[in-house]
């Protein structure tokens, strides 16, 4: 974006997130919401989370698994030599987030098992078929024990492969995103809250 564009191009997702996430899901029936909205939720954790890295003064990463995404943000403090040096000509953000859009709980659930399946970590055949059913019911809220081992697994492994994407580095001759320092979590989502 060009030096001075960012708050034309700010209002811009603030509108689209208006019209198609708190109109488009009827999360408000009048104006007066839309209103006190001032910028799309993604982009208020992501300030949120740098705002609370640097006032932890340690490495914050927030997952929110959902329906059908799981997110990622980090936030890292520069440290050591990084702190001061700029070694590269366009070094990594030090606030990051990426959505995995196969890795949700609902909708993109057989995802999940395909994601672990190709990183060598494959659910049980159980999760396979709880999977298929909630992908094809996603209004499905889990009932008794044996669902919620069910959910936990899937959750456990969107929450590994997103997390194992979001430190991988972005090309070749990259580094990996610096994770190890991590010192605070933060989880999200229906499945953690539940």
């Amino acid at each position: 974006v060009p030096k001075g564009q960012n708050t034309v191009v700010a209002a811009a997702i603030r509108q689209v997130f208006l019209r198609h996430v708190i109109g488009g899901k009827g999360l408000s029936r009048g104006p007066r919401f839309a209103s006190l909205v001032q910028m799309a939720t993604p982009d208020a954790v992501l300030r949120g989370i740098e705002v609370l890295a640097a006032g932890r003064g340690q490495d914050v990463l927030a997952l929110d698994i959902g329906g059908a995404t799981t997110d990622v943000y980090s936030a890292l403090i520069p440290r050591g030599e990084d702190a001061g040096v700029r070694r590269e000509v366009s070094p990594p953000p030090r606030v990051l987030r990426t959505v995995e859009a196969d890795l949700g709980m609902r909708w993109s659930a057989p995802g999940i098992l395909e994601g672990a399946l190709r990183e060598g970590r494959p659910l049980s055949p159980e999760a396979g078929e709880y999977a298929a059913a909630v992908a094809a019911d996603v209004e499905h809220v889990p009932s008794g024990a044996s669902q919620w081992e069910l959910e936990i697994e899937l959750a456990n492994a969107a929450a590994v492969l997103a997390v194992r994407r979001h430190g991988r580095p972005v090309g070749a001759g990259a580094a990996p995103r610096a994770l190890k320092e991590v010192g605070l979590l933060i989880g999200s989502g229906g499945v953690v809250r539940h």
